[in-house]
């Protein structure tokens, strides 16, 4: 991603002005996708292009260094240096500004800790376990795209010393060593896209078979021109081209699915060369213009993106995107001609290696510093107005103990999760998924009060009801965690009373608000069809507990935003009301019909007691957010404070 054709000129390669070109291929598309321009939903390959053009474009510069006997890993160390940091950290340096003006403490302590993982090249690492790219907020976050810089960096770390030590073998077992590793990769993330997803996606051994099949096509040799370049070239074109336009953010990825634009782009780089038609269209001046400031493009984009989305209260219009699109392209243009160029030749940004790296770790770390900073200071709190204290208290009712906590095998031991009177002889069991455990510690008291005591059982993402599985629920161990806890409890003599409470219409719909372009669950038995197969497996798991008393929890009002958030911003811009994010019943029936309709059917039938939040929430016409002192009822779009005290 980090080094243009341009860049090698001086590194003894032969410019190909059509590599530019085709990071423009790459760029635009990116940008487009983090737009949500339409026709871009699979634009987020972009950066698979850019991850074979930068294996292709510096192998080639580690092949000459390697023939000619001068390879240095100092000197390719400053190369990269030169290339990536300067950019990056006068990037990173305007985002604390706007970031400290525009975001609330936790999306500032997130961006303190984001701030750090950058500089020290592991953001990715940080993305795996913290966000998702695909996910509702991620659009929020102006340091998201900064995971695929680690990503090469790490690649970086290793390769030319890999390449170093094996030289000697010769290039065709060089070349069936990377290719070996290229595969093992490439298996490694075809298995994790379907069970891992976002490991897969973020950490660099899912990735660098797509960096490594650049370098192979490194080895290649330089051939003349024969009748088939051209079909092949614009064959490769067309694979880039419909992998963005036929991916979204439901496709498995990367596995399989990136070899498209991966091998895509390893045709273009080996057979269209300049004379060829696909060669000849990709060096056009605006391709290659575009092409030229890319990085910084890359750089810039996302940061304005998202500082403008936090700006807004409302989402911004396709114009205001493609107005900002230009602008990054404007400021790319400008960081690549003062900033880029300059520290890249090293004719007008002099000095020696050491002290290129002093300078590039002084700078780091004191953006390290400052990331410190924000996240031990919890994002700064004392910023905010006395007024918006309320919105900021956001803590879950949930009890991090019992949530994921037991597998199959536990339960099965006895190992139980037990909340309420200690003392009391257990006489309760509640089942579900993060619904369920976000109210965790208010039914915790009141079970106290109550001298009672439960069983808790929740995971995230699980459905609380048997023969629902999907490939995500089987590798997580979810599914015979819930079947192991649903037979125990049916079969517990002592357990009167079982509660569910789960988010019904993830279900019933197969996604969240906010993530409508994410399949999250299609149950992958009996129809299919994920209403009817909801229908059966609640009525087959109420026939296991038929000598229970059940207490069913229907829908609780979901948003597709973060509610205390929108909240705080709403009232710090002294543009909006809370009344204005108020949720129409409309709305929230439209969302939850099947759900409530095939839950108020066994409620009824059966004569089981319930439980409606859109009673608590909701009036006859709008359901609310905040309780009668200001304070959110939710922690982020779904889940209930630890305030919220209204359901149980």
């Amino acid at each position: 991603m980090l080094s243009t054709a341009a860049d090698l000129s001086g590194d003894a390669l032969q410019y190909r002005r059509e590599i530019d070109g085709l990071r423009a291929v790459a760029v635009l598309p990116v940008i487009f996708y983090h737009a949500g321009v339409p026709g871009f939903a699979g634009g987020y390959v972009g950066v698979d292009v850019f991850f074979v053009i930068s294996g292709f474009l510096i192998t080639g510069i580690l092949l000459k260094d390697l023939d000619q006997g001068r390879f240095s890993i100092v000197d390719f160390y400053e190369r990269r240096c030169r290339r990536i940091l300067p950019a990056l950290l006068f990037v990173l340096a305007c985002c604390i500004p706007f970031s400290l003006t525009l975001m609330l403490p936790a999306a500032l302590e997130g961006f303190g800790i984001n701030l750090l993982a950058v500089v020290t090249f592991c953001s990715n690492i940080l993305y795996w376990r913290r966000s998702n790219y695909f996910g509702a907020g991620a659009e929020l976050d102006p340091l998201l795209h900064t995971w695929s810089l680690a990503v090469e960096e790490q690649y970086y770390l290793f390769f030319p010393l890999l390449l170093a030590g094996i030289w000697s073998l010769g290039r065709r077992k060089i070349v069936w060593i990377l290719a070996a590793l290229a595969v093992a990769s490439l298996g490694l993330s075809e298995w994790g896209a379907n069970r891992y997803p976002n490991a897969a996606f973020f950490l660099a051994p899912s990735r660098i078979w797509e960096i490594l099949i650049g370098s192979l096509c490194a080895f290649v040799p330089a051939q003349r021109k024969r009748r088939w370049d051209d079909v092949a070239a614009l064959a490769g074109l067309l694979m880039i081209a419909a992998a963005m336009a036929l991916y979204d953010a439901s496709t498995p990825f990367p596995g399989f699915h990136a070899a498209v634009p991966v091998v895509g782009t390893a045709l273009v780089l080996i057979f269209a060369e300049g004379s060829s038609v696909v060669g000849r269209l990709l060096s056009l001046r605006p391709f290659v213009a575009v092409g030229l400031i890319s990085y910084s493009a890359y750089l810039w984009h996302q940061p304005l993106f998202a500082f403008t989305r936090l700006n807004s209260l409302s989402t911004p219009s396709l114009a205001q995107m493609m107005i900002l699109s230009v602008v990054a392209l404007v400021l790319a243009y400008l960081s690549w001609r003062f900033i880029e160029r300059p520290f890249r030749s090293g004719t007008r940004v002099q000095g020696s290696a050491r002290r290129l790296f002093a300078a590039a770790a002084i700078s780091a770390g004191v953006l390290g510093c400052a990331g410190i900073a924000l996240w031990t200071s919890e994002g700064l709190p004392q910023r905010m107005p006395v007024a918006i204290a309320p919105l900021l208290d956001m803590r879950a009712a949930s009890d991090p103990a019992c949530f994921n906590s037991l597998s199959a095998d536990a339960i099965r031991a006895g190992k139980r999760c037990l909340i309420g009177d200690s003392e009391a002889r257990t006489s309760v069991a509640v089942i579900g998924d993060s619904h369920a455990d976000s109210i965790t510690e208010v039914l915790s008291d009141h079970l106290r009060t109550a001298g009672r005591r439960a069983e808790m059982f929740s995971w995230s993402w699980c459905p609380p009801l048997e023969m629902l599985a999907t490939a995500s629920i089987k590798k997580g161990g979810c599914m015979a965690a819930r079947d192991e806890a649903l037979r125990q409890i049916a079969s517990n003599p002592t357990i009167a009373t079982v509660v569910f409470y789960a988010e019904w219409s993830n279900y019933t719909t197969g996604m969240r608000p906010g993530d409508e372009n994410i399949a999250r669950y299609r149950f992958d038995n009996g129809s299919g069809d994920n209403p009817t197969e909801f229908a059966k497996a609640l009525a087959f798991t109420l026939d296991r507990l038929q000598n229970k008393s059940v207490i069913l929890v229907l829908p609780t009002p979901e948003y597709g935003f973060n509610v205390p958030d929108r909240a705080a911003r709403y009232l710090l811009s002294g543009k909006g009301q809370l009344d204005d994010l108020r949720m129409p019943v409309a709305s929230y029936d439209e969302r939850n019909a099947a759900a409530r309709r095939i839950l108020i059917h066994e409620i009824r039938s059966r004569r089981i007691a319930s439980v409606d939040p859109r009673d608590l929430f909701c009036d006859s016409s709008r359901c609310r957010i905040t309780d009668d002192r200001g304070r959110p009822l939710f922690v982020d779009g779904v889940h209930l404070r630890v305030a919220s005290r209204v359901v149980v």
